[in-house]
């Protein structure tokens, strides 16, 4: 087309296209300029008060005012470990899952989406205008304004208004989703911190006090919480059972399991089931929760009748259970899966009897699988601590313990529990209520005592002389009766129980003792020369007659000889 096929027609035509433009150009100005006036002092006065989700829901409904739409809605996809927020204005005008591909294109190709069509709860479609959220060089959500399609269609201002408010707003919104993430890890750390009390609450403060047995504890979370729990409780049966789960995992879910194991094993321990019974029921109780949240966990349940050395053991999946016996060490490893593993389990028990001096030792795998420079720790190292020495429960464990620690690499990385059990000896012996067999309470005493010096198993023999002389002369006023005295001893202690049938309960003159002293008149001090050679002495009434305990600490032979050479 050259100059002269332009016609007057056709220039008056591109005249009236021109001004049509400059006549949208200075409309699309005017709105520019009276949004821009409406836009700041609202984003001034809503954005700078972003601190919870409530101060997100008055930033929405301001972005529906200033764009004069119907809907808006924020959605910050998830970072890390927090999830991903979706919040919409109304708020129940619109589901997530209607919009999520169109937000899910938005992250991807890191551009606005000015025209989608999203069905509404009201049954309508509505046009939805989404304009990303950018932090640095990463899409970390999108804000949307939404019109009934019916309605009308988005302007250019709409565009330029909500690109200006996510630019405005990214860094506020990131700043509100860190907080609320702080908040919920404050809160997470408080539920952790009173776990972690409920769970020391549970476990055993002190060493049970029974006759004949020392035991000792040790018991280190990898963290705050951990999923080891154990316990112990004389049963009604007397023997007294000891357990111990593991539960597979670490912090406050494992923490939960181990919770309700050790309280089901320690109800269990009160109606005397027998150790394989227990595990049964502890499967069965646990077995479909445990599958649905694709948990396990070992168990070993112990059961020792510290009358008679007799010790009953099952255990499923657990460590083995290491046991010394006269000086041999053994090993009685599990005879049954996890529990949760299987939906029936049949567990079979061991059984052994134990002597004054055997000891036995229940552990979790955190002891024996502490990471060393060479590999796991291991059994045989945890038993080759204790191998040639003959001491008290609390000082295998504290040996054990921290020859762990000395070769242990880096920090904790499992739970860590330790159960050491020693036996005491026990000698009982049963005498008619009479002067002339009183003779047989010596060679008792040395029987019981074979290792210590002359001092100490006389003053033993003194106490049981004395107490044997009150009760023939006291309780039994002379008549015929029967005296039995039970002993057990262990590396550091001694227990006596001194037991009569006599209907005769004595009187105060008797079991009161007096102070000794110089002038001393003959008869009147046999329980003032008890009480002074024992440590504690315990008197008590029963119905069809009255019990003596005598308690005395024994001192080690190795520590008496060093006194000696001192």
């Amino acid at each position: 087309m050259t100059e002269t096929d332009v016609s007057q027609a056709d220039v008056y035509r591109l005249r009236d296209h021109v001004q049509r433009l400059e006549s949208e150009l200075e409309e699309m100005t005017a709105a520019l300029a009276a949004t821009n006036d409406v836009l700041v002092p609202l984003l001034q006065a809503s954005i700078g008060n972003i601190v919870s989700e409530d101060d997100i829901v008055r930033f929405l409904k301001t972005i529906s005012s200033a764009v004069n739409a119907s809907f808006s809605a924020l959605y910050l996809a998830p970072q890390g470990e927090n999830e991903a927020l979706w919040q919409a204005f109304p708020a129940d005008v619109l589901d997530f899952h209607n919009v999520e591909p169109v937000l899910v294109e938005i992250l991807r190709q890191n551009r606005a989406q000015y025209d989608a069509r999203v069905p509404m709860h009201s049954g309508i479609t509505a046009r939805w205008m989404f304009a990303p959220i950018r932090v640095g060089q990463s899409t970390v959500g999108a804000i949307g304004v939404g019109i009934v399609l019916t309605e009308r269609e988005f302007r250019a201002s709409d565009a330029s208004a909500i690109t200006r408010i996510t630019e405005r707003v990214a860094d506020q919104l990131i700043r509100v989703m860190l907080q609320q993430s702080m908040a919920r890890e404050a809160h997470m750390a408080e539920q952790i911190r009173i776990a972690g009390e409920i769970q020391r609450s549970i476990q055993p403060i002190s060493a049970p006090d029974v006759p004949g047995l020392e035991l000792a504890s040790y018991w280190e979370p990898a963290y705050e919480v951990g999923g080891d729990a154990w316990g112990w409780t004389v049963r009604p049966d007397g023997r007294l059972g000891i357990f111990l789960v593991d539960v597979a995992g670490k912090g406050l879910p494992a923490a939960m399991a181990a919770f309700g194991l050790h309280t089901l094993l320690r109800g269990g321990m009160g109606l005397a089931l027998d150790a394989t019974s227990l595990l049964q029921t502890l499967n069965r109780t646990f077995y479909e929760s445990f599958t649905r949240t694709e948990m396990i966990a070992t168990a070993c349940v112990v059961i020792i009748d510290f009358r008679t050395g007799d010790v009953e053991v099952a255990s499923a999946g657990h460590t083995p259970l290491v046991v010394r016996l006269q000086g041999e060490w053994k090993q009685f490893p599990a005879s049954a899966p996890p529990v949760g593993a299987l939906q029936h389990i049949e567990p079979v028990a061991h059984q052994f009897a134990m002597l004054a001096g055997d000891s036995l030792l229940l552990y979790s795998d955190g002891i024996t699988e502490t990471v060393t420079d060479q590999g796991w720790w291991g059994t045989d190292n945890m038993i080759s601590v204790t191998d040639n020495v003959l001491s008290p429960a609390q000082t295998m464990m504290d040996r054990i313990v921290t020859a762990a620690h000395l070769a242990r690499v880096g920090p904790v990385s499992d739970d860590q529990t330790l159960i050491c059990v020693v036996f005491g000896q026990h000698e009982h012996l049963s005498l008619p209520a009479r002067f002339d067999v009183l003779g047989e309470v010596g060679p008792f005493a040395e029987k019981l005592l074979p290792e210590d010096d002359w001092l100490e198993v006389s003053q033993v023999h003194l106490a049981l002389h004395e107490l044997c002389t009150n009760i023939i002369q006291h309780a039994y006023a002379f008549e015929s009766g029967q005296i039995d005295i039970d002993a057990t001893r262990d590396a550091s202690s001694l227990l006596i129980e001194i037991r009569d049938w006599a209907s005769n309960r004595y009187d105060d003159s008797v079991i009161l003792h007096r102070p000794v002293s110089s002038d001393l008149q003959i008869g009147g001090w046999g329980m003032s020369i008890i009480h002074k050679v024992m440590d504690r002495v315990e008197y008590s009434r029963l119905p069809d007659g009255n019990m003596w305990r005598l308690f005395r600490r024994l001192q080690s032979t190795s520590s008496r000889k060093q006194e000696s050479r001192s």
